[in-house]
């Protein structure tokens, strides 16, 4: 569940989605307002978006809205080691607990 878009009228709204689905990440219950994700998100790849949802009632008559979505970035990627290889030197005498390496 993403986000629920309402609009007052006298007779029953139709919602749609009308611009700014990119890849059709989204879909949108078209009698509740209801928009739910279609396709897994990255906010790396695309960390905002901004749909343009329409509605329309009974008589024909229609009103857009802008519905802003924002990915929260989640810890979603390997570590990465700032060299291929480290080398740490140590006495063959070095008590134990001794520090071999450290981060500088």
């Amino acid at each position: 569940f993403v986000g629920l878009v309402s609009a007052s009228s006298q007779s029953s709204v139709f919602f749609e989605i009308k611009d700014g689905n990119i890849n059709s990440a989204f879909d949108i219950n078209p009698n509740s307002g209801v928009v739910i994700t279609q396709k897994l998100l990255d906010y790396e790849t695309l960390p905002s978006y901004k749909l343009t949802v329409q509605g329309t009632n009974m008589a024909a008559l229609s009103s857009n809205t802008t519905l802003l979505i924002h990915l929260r970035d989640e810890n979603d990627n390997a570590p990465v080691f700032t060299q291929a290889e480290f080398i740490g030197m140590i006495s063959e005498a070095a008590p134990v607990n001794t520090v071999v390496l450290s981060k500088k």
